[in-house]
């Protein structure tokens, strides 16, 4: 407006100020609060072994003979002894956690390691092993998802493209689908998973769509690792697409890695492979994007006293009031266990991220730390309790640190079901 000129019309003709709009009190209330889902809501155990007393009694199986603790000497079914055990401590793991199935994972059984046409019956153990599996899926309140069995790897693509018919069509009774193969390399010497043989046998695998899943001990010697990062970069720069499951994390020592500077005792020794090392080997294969982690079989790293102590401490919780005994030293040891799993638990979701993550309870090996001086007569039968809360330590450990770490809802789903259901191609419905 120019001095001295007249305002218009419009410009004083605006009338009373107006009044706020009334809002209702709610709008002033503050926003709800979504409460945090603090656990899965299923969980799909991805490492499971198993054996009968027949098993044990025709020498088909190496392990329970082996095995440095006498309650693993003995048969280990689905139906009976896993099924009841995994039902009763899902919920102890969180009450409204369910049981949605497990991975079968080949134990070990007899089998010629030279054999290149099985007919000299070199692979006919791991054939009854899958179709005794698969028979007692059918009778099971847990059911067998998906098979990892052995295969003869190591012989080269030829040798696996014969053995491939034989092994499938033992697991053809139940239409559980195999979905992966395992060839047990803890103990191997050096150079076993470099060969060009190993190399076209892994390469073949992936071509038929199936996965392998890689049993390492890296406690032997940071090569096995090592040679892990080699073993896929070699794969790779071949076109092979194979996905690789790293079984147990590779089994780092973590009865010698210190909690704090503060440790001592008799587990706070040398390692022959330190965290370092472990830590640079587990970067490495993060790189490769089909490479995965199953957080597995970690009691069975840590110091064999923790674990007892801790084991006792969780199952006097499960018990009735009435039934509770105190644990000397038990809070402080599931303490104690939480810090050493999170070591190796943290890293690897830096590393590979929730996508790429599974659990597994590495059934019933975890059993030889556990529950390793609470022996029963034979005609007893096992404690339920007992077992049940044997099972769900290690899954209770690993989601207290996940939960520790800030993850909720649906990346503890992923990794307590969702990865497995990807990997192993377990369907949903």
């Amino acid at each position: 407006m120019s001095p001295g000129s007249t305002p218009s019309a419009s410009s004083t003709s605006r009338g009373p100020p107006r009044r706020p709009p009334k809002l209702p009190s709610s709008a002033f209330a503050p926003a709800p609060v979504v409460a945090r889902r603090a656990y899965p809501q299923r969980i799909l155990d991805t490492h499971v072994h198993l054996w009968t007393t027949e098993q044990l009694d025709q020498g088909n199986i190496s392990w329970p003979p082996t095995c440095s603790n006498a309650l693993n000497d003995g048969a280990h079914s689905l139906e009976d002894e896993y099924a009841p055990a995994v039902l009763k401590g899902v919920k102890m793991v969180e009450r409204h956690v369910e049981a949605v199935g497990c991975v079968y994972v080949q134990a070990e059984y007899k089998h010629d390691d030279a054999e290149k046409d099985g007919s000299g019956g070199g692979w006919d153990s791991s054939c009854a092993e899958v179709k005794h599996v698969c028979e007692s899926s059918a009778k099971s309140d847990v059911k067998v998802l998906a098979l990892c069995p052995w295969a003869p790897v190591h012989l080269g693509a030829s040798v696996v493209e014969s053995y491939l018919p034989k092994i499938t069509l033992a697991a053809s009774s139940n239409s559980i689908p195999i979905a992966s193969f395992r060839y047990l390399l803890q103990d191997s010497p050096k150079g076993t998973y470099l060969t060009p043989d190993f190399i076209s046998g892994l390469h073949h695998l992936g071509s038929k769509g199936y996965a392998f899943d890689h049993t390492v001990d890296s406690r032997r010697g940071k090569w096995m690792l090592q040679d892990s990062v080699e073993m896929i970069s070699t794969l790779r720069s071949q076109g092979g697409t194979t996905k690789i499951i790293l079984d147990h994390c590779g089994k780092p020592d973590l009865g010698s890695w210190p909690r704090s500077s503060n440790s001592s005792g008799a587990d706070n020794v040398a390692s022959k492979t330190s965290h370092g090392d472990w830590l640079e080997s587990i970067y490495q294969l993060a790189l490769f994007p089909d490479v995965y982690v199953k957080f597995s079989g970690l009691l069975d790293l840590c110091p064999a006293e923790t674990v007892d102590l801790a084991a006792r401490e969780f199952e006097q919780t499960q018990r009735d009031a009435s039934s509770r005994q105190s644990v000397k030293g038990g809070e402080d040891a599931m303490d104690e266990l939480t810090a050493r799993i999170k070591k190796v638990v943290e890293p690897i979701l830096e590393a590979f991220g929730i996508e790429r993550v599974m659990i597994g309870s590495d059934w019933p090996m975890f059993r030889a730390c556990t529950i390793p001086t609470r022996e029963k007569d034979a005609h007893e039968g096992r404690d339920v309790v007992q077992e049940a809360s044997a099972w769900a330590l290690g899954m209770k450990l690993c989601l207290d640190v996940l939960l520790e770490l800030g993850l909720d809802g649906p990346a503890l789903d992923r990794i307590f079901e969702g990865t497995a259901r990807e990997v192993y191609g377990i369907s949903s419905a």
